[in-house]
């Protein structure tokens, strides 16, 4: 599983960067829950720890392969190789998470969402530097397929851009 550091839009919103976790309690719940529908097959499932009372709350339920689920492999857990032995009637072992000295980042979706943290007074510069030093995987970034990639650092320079005008006072604060 893992840890959402940021999202956007910031505190409701989907992962922009995540860092794996071991947490046995949350594992134990969901597991419980899927079983108690029955349910087979890939699914993500979103909870949070409710901060004044400390109980895990189920947010949502999604029976799909989602762009937070892209950490598992970097974490040596490939779950899509695994759904695809369980589609076509393989036996699939359980398998652990081996590696979490990394942060798995959606560029797309963090870029816009530091500039909010900040005006929020939620975040300073220096905890992004932080959160983005050392190990980092990205979701949507790759040098080796340069297509998405410049998608996304297009998107990510119109962001910067506009959070600059803004600074500059040449464009109005973000709400």
């Amino acid at each position: 599983m893992v840890h959402e550091l940021r999202a956007h839009p910031i505190l409701f919103g989907s992962g922009s960067i995540v860092e794996p976790v071991v947490d046995e309690e949350i594992a134990t719940l969901c597991d419980k829950f899927l079983r108690g529908a029955n349910y087979v097959g890939i699914c993500e499932i979103e909870v949070k720890r409710d901060t004044r009372d400390g109980v895990v709350r189920l947010i949502e339920a999604n029976p799909r392969y989602s762009v937070t689920a892209d950490a598992a492999p970097y974490a040596g857990v490939e779950i899509g190789w695994l759904h695809y032995l369980d589609l076509i009637g393989q036996h699939v072992e359980p398998l652990v998470a081996s590696r979490f000295n990394f942060r798995h980042v959606v560029l797309r979706r963090d870029i816009p969402a530091i500039p909010r943290y900040i005006d929020k007074g939620l975040l300073t510069w220096q905890q992004v530097r932080t959160t983005y030093s050392g190990k980092l995987a990205y979701f949507d970034f790759d040098r080796h397929d340069m297509k998405p990639t410049l998608q996304t650092l297009k998107g990510c320079a119109r962001v910067a851009a506009g959070t600059l005008l803004r600074v500059m006072g040449l464009l109005r604060k973000l709400d």
